[in-house]
């Protein structure tokens, strides 16, 4: 099987999900696990090497929050910019400030995700925290008074994949889950490979 006899969508079901993979003629593909409230993704780079596919993701690592600090002395107080990782403001996010006299615990409401705090400075440490979406911890330098956060998802529907290899055998495809999901179910002579779907 050549890179054009591996270009089209391919499709296989274990339980309740379907999976699907398409590959592309420009060596991209898209990968997605759906079923059961689950709707898993990933995009990436295929390849095809010693009869094996490989499939690299764009995203190798599951996202953090980013915190980027910095003085501004045009500013009083203290002020965070709060976003998410698409670039949405977070609206209302619980911010725990601390400094050596004081400590604010509040839940603020704003809409532009642009929140000010002019009655506190040098701050030692915060916390700030919104449903879905991982905290934003600080404890570092105190002449900062600007934080650019970006809050990254909690639960995270990326499938990683570095130099995952599937088998390919008789037009068939077997992703490395595949081929340990007859011991899941327990039964031989279920279908545990990937076909691909006719134009």
């Amino acid at each position: 099987m050549n890179n054009i006899d591996l270009v089209g969508t391919w499709k296989y079901h274990v339980g309740y999900f379907e999976c699907k993979l398409i590959l592309n003629p420009d060596s991209t593909y898209k990968y997605q696990v759906v079923g059961d409230l689950t709707n898993r993704k990933s995009e990436g780079i295929w390849n095809l090497r010693n009869k094996e596919l490989i499939l690299n993701s764009f995203k190798q690592h599951p996202a953090k929050t980013i915190i980027k600090a910095k003085y501004n002395d045009s500013i009083r107080g203290v002020v965070f910019s709060i976003r998410t990782e698409n670039g949405q403001p977070v609206s209302m996010p619980h911010i725990r400030i601390k400094n050596r006299l004081t400590e604010i615990d509040t839940l603020v409401e704003n809409q532009c995700g642009y929140f000010k705090f002019e009655n506190i400075s040098n701050i030692q440490e915060f916390v700030i925290s919104y449903v879905g979406l991982k905290d934003a911890i600080w404890n570092g330098k105190m002449n900062k008074n600007f934080f650019e956060i970006k809050m990254a998802e909690e639960i995270d529907n990326y499938i990683y994949q570095t130099n995952e290899t599937w088998k390919i055998k008789d037009d068939k495809l077997y992703s490395p889950s595949s081929e340990k999901d007859n011991k899941y179910f327990n039964n031989k002579d279920r279908r545990n490979y990937y076909l691909k779907e006719k134009n």
